[in-house]
């Protein structure tokens, strides 16, 4: 589950969504890297993206950006926002925002 408590996400994102567990499949212990961890980067981004899929009913791609503004041309959706776990909630907001401007 994500590890921000109250967070409107931890409804529909499971315990599974990003596997946490301390070993993998043939029983070694899973070193994590410090720093970014670039699996639930990956896997925050594959869900905006959904989230732009859903309410457009188009495969409309995502482009992420670290500052600026958020905004669409109509064929694209650019994000800028942090995608850190208490900034997720927002930035799935903006997604869908410039998403309904595409309909």
């Amino acid at each position: 589950m994500i590890k921000s408590a109250g967070t409107s996400s931890s409804f529909w994102l499971d315990n599974d969504f990003f596997n946490d567990d301390q070993y993998d499949m043939i029983g070694e212990e899973v070193v994590k890297p410090k720093g970014k961890d670039p699996m639930k980067l990956a896997g925050y981004r594959r869900a905006i993206g959904n989230f732009v899929r859903i309410v457009t009913g188009e495969a409309i791609p995502v482009k992420f950006n670290t500052s600026g503004d958020s905004y669409t041309d109509g064929k694209t959706v650019t994000i800028s926002a942090s995608l850190k776990d208490k900034d997720f909630d927002p930035a799935v907001g903006l997604a869908l925002h410039e998403g309904s401007h595409i309909k």
